[in-house]
């Protein structure tokens, strides 16, 4: 309760400072970053007109009168630590303008007030729109100096940009490893005005501008463990053998870079710092990560992938297998390389790419039949290609099935190929006793032997969740072949001149399965006609 009571009375006192005027009173013993200027009714600070061979960002002295506290980004958790709520709270402001957060004046100190009242720590950290005056004031509350070697999160960092012996700059600790420093602090940035400098992180901070760190008085002075941490590669892909650069930020003392191989095994290197050169004699994609500690404990940050030398694997799938005409299809890429193009084979037979999809991408599609696609990837060493997969766009337009023979002695094998725009294919059997049978999921290909003498019959049936498709039939013959009368293996005249005879009835029917050519049941001339047309090469 005391601690909210502390928070709501700064926030109170720093919009009093805002809207009221500051009583009169004299300056003794001004710095040269400081100046009065008298008017009939106050003396009022002012800042001293910029030198143009000092540094752009020096600061002004004078009381916070530009609290901006209530334009700050608000994606941070307070913890009740005063040092490391400083530094969340300055870190979520990191890329914020001057004009972003409403400052008008040099604003550096402004910025480090700020984030004391939304922290609670006004108590610690007195504000002041001024660098040596809010040194100062820190030091009177009960902060002390500390060295380089022994700097924390939290700690306020007194910066001379130009060397001149000024203290025309502060920022605030983020990250300390013992030989040197991160801080991050606003109004900073290579730019001429004041609206557009930024809040920026300094990893690490040039040691030669530290005039000196000082410890704030903290509620809370414990740090808290890590709350970040992050590495990233400076290229995507490499050649065996080559340097791999990796970069490190974190808010913990030692870090631990642990490397992900390609076998599926892990390495790790510890200390590492902010920096760290490796080169792998293994091709294939790698992965790595950071984790930091600091006594308090430790933060993983996410894993990060690179590839050595030319791909190895690409992959892609779809979430379904069908999908209604213009629903959003999602493919999934996975690969080893760093650029995937996805190739789309359409039905007309055309296709099309798209470049840099990543691992996820959607597409929606207005015309019917089925689809393939396949993704390329590349990584500045090579390429590899997947495999092709097929997806169904509306109801199945089309489906086939064949044989691989006419005729088939008992027992053999038979092969059926199948082709279909569907997902799932049925392939539906009618026997020679007229009777029916069926085999699902054959795919595009299926093999069946049969111990029934006669002809059958095929056909395919497809679904893809949207509809279905029946193909026409095809038949085959299993123990005999049709116009081989005689069972001699050949069709012959003589197997023309039997099946008219038995059609006159001068003869009596005998293999009426391979003499009925229309398979009616009977013998009849046209069936005769046919097997001398086969037999006279005509058919």
């Amino acid at each position: 309760m005391k601690r909210h009571l502390k928070a709501a009375f700064a926030v109170l006192l720093a919009a009093l400072m805002a809207l009221t005027a500051f009583p009169a009173f004299a300056v003794k013993n001004s710095s040269e970053s400081e100046a009065t200027v008298s008017t009939d009714k106050e003396n009022i600070f002012v800042a001293k007109a910029p030198n143009p061979n000092e540094h752009t960002n020096i600061a002004p002295i004078q009381p916070l009168t530009q609290s901006r506290y209530y334009n700050f980004n608000t994606n941070y958790t307070l913890t009740g630590n005063g040092a490391s709520d400083m530094v969340a709270i300055a870190l979520a402001q990191v890329g914020m303008t001057g004009s972003q957060l409403g400052y008008s004046e040099q604003w550096c100190a402004d910025f480090i007030g700020d984030c004391a009242i939304l922290a609670g720590e006004t108590a610690a950290i007195p504000l002041y729109g001024g660098v040596p005056g809010l040194r100062e004031r820190i030091e009177t509350a009960g902060g002390y100096y500390v060295s380089v070697s022994n700097a924390q999160p939290g700690d306020v960092c007194i910066i001379d940009w130009d060397g001149g012996g000024h203290n025309n700059h502060v920022e605030l600790v983020y990250s300390a490893n013992g030989s040197s420093i991160s801080t991050v602090g606003g109004n900073s940035g290579d730019y001429s005005s004041l609206y557009t400098r930024r809040v920026v992180k300094h990893n690490p901070l040039n040691s030669g501008v530290i005039t000196c760190i000082i410890r704030p008085n903290y509620t809370s002075s414990p740090i808290a463990p890590p709350t970040f941490a992050t590495v990233s590669t400076d290229k995507a892909s490499y050649a065996i053998n080559e340097t791999v650069t990796f970069n490190i930020d974190s808010d913990g003392v030692t870090n631990t870079l642990w490397i992900y191989l390609p076998d599926g095994s892990s390495t790790y290197y510890q200390d590492v710092g902010m920096s760290y050169q490796l080169a792998f004699g293994w091709q294939g994609r790698y992965e790595a990560l950071v984790q930091t500690w600091n006594g308090q404990g430790s933060f993983c940050s996410e894993r990060i992938s690179f590839s050595i030398g030319a791909p190895t694997f690409a992959s892609v799938s779809t979430d379904k297998t069908s999908y209604a005409i213009n629903e959003t299809v999602t493919f999934s890429i996975d690969s080893d390389g760093v650029t995937n193009t996805l190739w789309l084979y359409l039905p007309d037979g055309s296709s099309t790419y798209y470049q840099d999809v990543g691992m996820f991408y959607q597409l929606a599609f207005g015309w019917q039949g089925r689809y393939e696609a396949l993704v390329q990837t590349w990584n500045g060493q090579g390429s590899f290609i997947s495999e092709r997969i097929s997806f169904s766009i509306g109801s199945p337009t089309f489906a086939t099935v064949s044989t691989d023979k006419a005729s088939y002695a008992i027992n053999e094998t038979v092969t059926f190929n199948i082709d279909s725009d569907g997902v799932t294919n049925t392939l539906w059997l009618y026997l020679p006793d007229g009777s029916s049978t069926y085999y699902q999921d054959v795919g595009m290909s299926y093999q069946l032997a049969f111990g029934w003498q006669g002809r059958y019959e095929a056909l395919v049936q497809t679904w893809n969740g949207q509809g279905s498709y029946v193909s026409e039939r095809v038949s085959f013959y299993v123990g005999f072949i049709p116009g081989d009368i005689d069972c001699d293996g050949n069709i012959f005249m003589t197997d023309a001149l039997t099946a008219l005879r038995m059609a006159m009835s001068i003869l009596p029917i005998s293999n009426l399965e391979a003499a009925d050519m229309d398979g009616n049941g009977t013998i009849t001339v046209a069936d005769a006609l046919r097997v001398m047309r086969i037999a006279m090469g005509l058919a």
